[in-house]
């Protein structure tokens, strides 16, 4: 099983080419989010979640479970903990919960980093010309996956 550390290092890179998803770090959500059905390497399709996003709209996660992605380099790392979310347009990050696991952020000029506990930067992203934060990761299609990390 990856540890906490494993998930954010590996949200460091972005990666060219095909293959890239976008996921945005979202102070405002309370947990990791996807669309992806194929991206899940263990899901539990018995929780359910209402999601309500801050339009008031509202949707509900149909599962919970564990993503698989590649880092650049080829191996790969378990993402735990995150909700299904079929009508998700996009991947959200939640950033609370990386404080929850101990990890500090400071936004300032145009980026944001990421701490870990011992004040080491895990990540930093650029804000995007729209105010967003994103990184580009490759998650692993389930077909090709198990949730071990190698």
């Amino acid at each position: 099983m990856a540890t906490m550390d494993e998930e954010v290092m590996v949200l460091m890179t972005v990666i060219e080419g095909g293959g890239v998803e976008w996921w945005y770090l979202d102070t405002w959500c309370s947990n990791r989010m996807t669309s992806h059905l194929e991206w899940f390497c263990e899901i539990d399709k018995t929780v359910r979640r209402k999601i309500r996003f801050g339009d008031g709209s509202c949707v509900i996660a149909e599962g919970i479970g564990k993503v698989a992605i590649r880092r650049e380099e080829g191996t790969k790392v378990v993402v735990n903990d995150v909700l299904y979310v079929p009508q998700m347009k996009s991947n959200l990050l939640s950033l609370g919960q990386l404080l929850e696991k101990g990890y500090s952020m400071n936004m300032k000029g145009s980026y944001i980093e990421v701490f870990d506990s011992k004040e080491k930067v895990v990540l930093k992203v650029s804000m995007t010309s729209n105010r967003t934060f994103k990184i580009g990761v490759n998650s692993i299609d389930k077909k090709m996956s198990s949730c071990t990390s190698r």
